[in-house]
């Protein structure tokens, strides 16, 4: 496992998935996919990863440049986040929207169970 961290937050880079936490207040846009792109390219070597969004600030994202990161990033093969504050939030309706049909997506309460899933989708 490596961290790198960047004006965006901090990144832990496994081997089968990656854990983002973004820094407080940031609102991500079109502005920060080549970073992020650039980021998974350079550490992850090309492989199917699963992003893990661990949600320990409060940060928003356009719909529309997650869409983009996606579309430019074949090798995410899931996408899940933990609500630290209890919350857990459907993303189905919204990830339809910005993935291709069926994609793997889901929200959790803690890290260890969001890793667990994670996980399991990579064995599919």
């Amino acid at each position: 496992m490596k961290i790198v961290k960047s004006e965006l937050g901090e990144f832990e880079i496994h081997n089968r998935y990656v854990i983002a936490r973004f820094k407080e207040g940031m609102e991500l846009g079109f502005e920060h996919v080549p970073e992020i792109s650039k980021l998974l390219l350079e550490h992850c070597d090309g492989t199917s990863v699963g992003w893990i969004g661990d949600r320990i600030n409060d940060y928003s994202f356009d719909p529309l440049a997650v869409q983009t990161m996606f579309d430019r990033l074949p090798s995410i093969a899931s996408w899940c986040n933990v609500m630290r504050d209890g919350r857990t939030v459907d993303l189905q309706p919204y990830v339809a929207q910005m993935t291709p049909p069926g994609f793997p997506a889901a929200s959790f309460k803690s890290l260890d169970k969001a890793i667990e899933w994670t996980l399991a989708q990579s064995n599919r």
